[in-house]
């Protein structure tokens, strides 16, 4: 009967010693005895049992093996080293179980200690549904760049990054209302008054965010806008990081129309909200740069929305939210400041 390869592979490095030297050598010359796997197939099922990612704790099926450039190795610091293409006479140590637990647990230890430092810091507000005829919601993540004051300001005031510069061009000419997702006070009205703070959702990860997201309230205030009956639209202007926070593996019900926009070159692809009436609109992120060329990554969102309301009414986008998307697939050049 013939074994598979992945079989005589856990055989084979069985009897090997734990913490003790053998490159990737070693293994082929006990691979010999079976001629019917060539050398590039072998090569191919070793590197399949070696760990090469600095975050990785789990025992593969082999047990794993754990190679190293250089002389450096202390189990009780790090096992894990940068891949080596060169995959010839690097020293191999069997995986170290108990070093491995260690590393795992102080990393959920750490994680820990950076959800409860944000979540001390954490101030939310009341969600005040804004008063006014707009029929549109465009929602929005805080901004780094904020002006210096010591006195409660308006949220859409304080602001400058890029993105809030378009908002305010688009608030001169253009009927909606603008809400914001905040690091120390949640989802909120841009006319709420807030204090200047320095925080952000980028100083955690997203498996932070996920485990912190119910205890932020941030997708009940949303569901709160949703459900207000005020809005035929929403806009949600959010990086991988803001759009965890609304909590993705719940589908979210709606009435109305909910447009996100992904870029493929940040993973956004797989930050997908669920639900009817939800508009996952995936976008090629260098294209779309090419074609609205006054707009960066950073702001390509947001930039996406001046075009829009440029070319369309508030009316048309609410009518059929279809022609967002074939425009997106047009290919004709645009800018900032007109159409083309």
């Amino acid at each position: 009967m013939n074994r598979p390869l992945k079989d005589i592979l856990k055989i084979t490095v069985s009897d090997m010693k734990n913490n003790t030297p053998y490159s990737i050598q070693d293994i082929l010359e006990r691979l010999e005895k079976y001629p019917q796997f060539n050398k590039n197939y072998k090569l191919m099922a070793i590197q399949k049992c070696i760990i090469n990612n600095p975050q990785r704790t789990n025992i593969g099926e082999l047990g794993d093996l754990l190679y190293f450039k250089g002389n450096k190795y202390d189990k009780e610091i790090t096992l894990l080293y940068k891949y080596d293409c060169n995959l010839i006479g690097i020293p191999i140590y069997r995986f170290d179980k108990k070093s491995s637990q260690k590393k795992a647990l102080l990393s959920k230890q750490e994680a820990k200690q950076r959800q409860n430092h944000f979540l001390n810091s954490w101030e939310p507000k009341s969600l005040n549904i804004i008063e006014s005829n707009n029929q549109i919601a465009i929602i929005s993540s805080c901004s780094l760049s904020k002006i210096e004051t010591s006195a409660p300001i308006k949220a859409s005031q304080l602001y400058i990054g890029r993105e809030f510069n378009i908002l305010k061009r688009l608030k001169l000419n253009h009927n909606f209302d603008h809400y914001i997702i905040s690091a120390k006070y949640g989802l909120i009205s841009s006319e709420e008054l807030i204090n200047p703070y320095d925080k952000t959702f980028l100083d955690l990860t997203l498996h932070d965010i996920e485990a912190i997201s119910s205890e932020l309230k941030i997708r009940e205030h949303l569901e709160l806008i949703i459900n207000s009956g005020k809005y035929k639209m929403i806009f949600l202007i959010l990086g991988n990081q803001y759009m965890r926070t609304l909590q993705l593996k719940k589908p979210l019900l709606s009435d109305i129309p909910i447009i996100t926009f992904l870029l493929d070159k940040n993973s956004e692809t797989h930050q997908i909200l669920k639900g009817e009436n939800i508009y996952n609109l995936k976008l090629d992120t260098a294209k779309m740069i090419k074609r609205f060329e006054n707009y960066g990554a950073i702001d390509l969102k947001m930039g996406i929305i001046e075009q829009l309301f440029k070319h369309y009414d508030e009316q048309e986008l609410i009518k059929n939210p279809k022609i967002i998307k074939d425009f997106l697939n047009k290919e004709k050049k645009m800018n900032s400041l007109f159409i083309i």
